[in-house]
């Protein structure tokens, strides 16, 4: 009766690097942000957060972040096609995944904020429910990065880049858990060149 405890969960990770840089009109990936870079800085959180596995998608950044990316541990790959959007990057990062992962974290590389307790609480929200994803929440509004139940991976594969990830979640809410954070980095986006200087200005 009640709520069942699922155990710990085993968790890997999707680091969607692919995208182009139109509205910041330089790499993002490379920014400096905090001690390091915007990309090293996600990739250290999730070592800290004790993520089993890294996988990192590049699009025609590949040749300048290959060697950055393997220096921290993690697996870069290329996504060939990068032009057909998020959904293309997070189903060729599924590619190299393993399977013996219970779930694996969706990260988006231009959203370097979010600290690894915040990957803590995510995971502890999905060793007690049976959904299959999960977002944290700050003040009542949705972020990043999403935990995705590994069941979930064939879904999300056959899904057609009309559809994406988002229409999916929408299109479930009841399969959504969410998990209340006290991270306001969950919500930080390097879209664009002021959103750059306002979250590399913070504390």
């Amino acid at each position: 009766p009640g709520c069942t405890v699922r155990g710990p969960v085993i968790t890997e990770a999707i680091v969607l690097a692919a995208g182009e840089t139109r509205r910041m009109g330089r790499p993002k990936m490379s920014l400096p942000f905090g001690s390091s870079t915007v990309i090293e800085t996600v990739l250290g959180t999730l070592k800290r957060a004790g993520v089993a596995r890294i996988v990192v998608v590049l699009g025609g950044n590949r040749q300048s972040l290959g060697a950055t990316v393997e220096r921290a541990g993690a697996l870069a790959v290329m996504n060939p096609r990068p032009e057909e959007g998020m959904l293309s990057s997070i189903k060729c990062g599924l590619a190299h995944l393993s399977l013996r992962a219970d779930a694996f974290l969706v990260v988006p590389g231009d959203h370097p904020a979010f600290t690894a307790e915040t990957i803590a609480r995510l995971e502890r929200a999905a060793e007690a429910s049976a959904r299959s994803f999960f977002v944290p929440v700050c003040g009542g509004r949705r972020g990043h990065p999403l935990l995705v139940r590994s069941a979930a991976r064939a879904t999300i594969l056959a899904l057609s880049p009309e559809t994406g990830l988002n229409s999916l979640l929408r299109a479930n809410p009841a399969d959504v858990g969410e998990a209340p954070v006290d991270d306001v980095g969950i919500l930080v986006d390097l879209d664009t060149p002021e959103d750059y200087e306002e979250a590399a200005g913070r504390p």
